[in-house]
């Protein structure tokens, strides 16, 4: 992570007590995005706005990485060794792409800047690096986080060894061993320990949003048990009157029409303060082991005849044999729920696939429709109390849906761009049926 003459006068040997200051600031700098991207992560979810903070976050890493390079530390004839591949590994991670071509290309323009033989050097690596860091993003934040922290450490030792390679290759000197091999670890270590706070900081943030919706949850539910009664009585009323006046052969056909729409308005409204009620008072069901590949089949057969009304395929892919333990009912619910959101994002017509996976460790059912899709700011806000996409929507089936998952030990992740149409990631631990008495 820095070129050959910063490598080749880093193994002939340097003075740590005259280089330490300098090593402090350059950690300094590195931690300086870290420290940003926690205070813009508070910033995005009061604004609602991603694109701002994205852009802010790219300038905290290019501003870190202008640092790093611009007071670097020095060794031995005025060569330079700096810690800039660390921030433009956290921006390759988690910025987005657009945001981390930039970056990169700052750091190369830069480079070239400052001169030197070693520019051509730098190029190689960074490119390496960029290549390395993309491949890796695909991938990177599914892992656990010891593997998250081992795939960090191998691909910052890559670069180091590289250029150790290229020095026993071509300079053919090295007389500081000790230090080869300390310049080898240091670099993989500290962006280690970079991961690890990140991730622990991505978790604290997780569980201060997660409290946020519970407490919103609970306002939802307090609010539904104190009126659902006195809205019900009247509602029942209103029904009886309605019933007995279509029962009226005297009236039109036309006035008919009129009383059944509006006793289906009065369904929909009972059918709001049930969801509500399901919230504020779940029943106390037995639980027990059931099979989750039958379940979603029971889901297809119910809204096929939704989807075909819609004009929309649904297909499917699914395993045999997977097991959960708690409510059949409440998973079928809830995906019912994520299939007609689905088909309703897609006026036009078109395929909805369900898929369910077996992993080692874990399962997952997949719903991915071709609808009108989301941005990221309405993904964000998905399952929150009242939020919906839909124009006469009240957002209480995902709010109970996201409510039924995590209930059911599952985890939602959703991936969606406008145009190009929504995918649902329901995951959950692979479970075994087991013998109950």
């Amino acid at each position: 992570m820095i070129d050959v003459y910063i490598t080749y006068y880093l193994v002939r040997g340097f003075s740590m007590p005259e280089s330490i200051k300098d090593v402090l600031l350059n950690v300094l700098f590195i931690f300086l995005p870290i420290i940003m991207y926690y205070f813009l992560w508070e910033l995005r979810t009061k604004t609602k706005n991603g694109t701002i903070t994205n852009y802010l976050f790219g300038l905290v890493c290019i501003l870190s990485i202008y640092l790093t390079m611009s007071f670097p530390i020095y060794y031995q004839d005025g060569f330079l060794y700096d810690l800039r591949y660390l921030p433009l590994l956290f921006a390759l991670l988690f910025a987005p792409i657009h945001i981390s071509i930039f970056i990169v290309l700052f750091t190369i323009l830069y480079r070239y800047y400052l001169g030197g033989d070693g520019f051509y050097f730098s190029l190689l690596t960074i490119s390496l690096s960029y290549l390395l860091g993309f491949t890796i993003r695909q991938f990177f934040h599914s892992l656990s986080l010891r593997r998250k922290i081992a795939v960090t450490f191998l691909a910052t030792f890559f670069v180091p060894l590289m250029s150790f390679f290229f020095i026993a290759t071509f300079v053919k000197e090295i007389t500081n061993i000790l230090a080869m091999y300390s310049y080898l670890f240091i670099v993989p270590i500290t962006a280690s320990i970079m991961v690890f706070i990140i991730e622990k900081l991505n978790d604290q943030q997780l569980l201060k949003l997660e409290l946020e919706k519970n407490d919103q949850l609970h306002l939802v539910s307090e609010f539904a048990a104190s009126i659902a009664h006195e809205v019900r009585n009247p509602m029942t009323v209103s029904r009886g009157f309605i019933q007995l006046i279509s029962n009226n052969e005297q009236i039109s056909i036309k006035e008919r029409q009129f009383l059944q729409l509006a006793l289906g308005e009065l369904d929909r409204a009972q059918a709001i303060i049930t969801d509500y009620l399901s919230l504020a008072k779940p029943k106390d069901q037995r639980k027990k082991y059931f099979n989750v590949s039958e379940s979603i089949e029971k889901v297809i057969n119910c809204v096929e005849a939704y989807a075909l009304i819609n004009n929309v395929n649904v297909t499917s892919s699914i395993e045999p044999n997977t097991y959960l333990y708690g409510e059949e009912g409440k998973l079928i619910q809830a995906m019912i729920n994520f299939v007609k959101n689905g088909i309703e994002a897609m006026p036009d017509g078109g395929e909805i696939n369900i898929a369910l996976t077996k992993f080692e460790d874990y399962f997952t059912i997949v719903v991915k429709d071709q609808g009108i899709g989301l941005s990221s700011d309405q993904i964000e806000q998905l399952g929150s109390a009242f939020f919906s996409t839909k124009e006469k929507g009240t957002g209480l089936g995902l709010l109970v849906s996201y409510n039924i998952v995590q209930t059911l030990g599952g985890v939602i992740s959703v991936t969606s761009k406008k145009g190009s149409g929504t995918e649902f990631t329901l995951k959950f631990s692979n479970q075994k049926k087991t013998s109950t008495t």
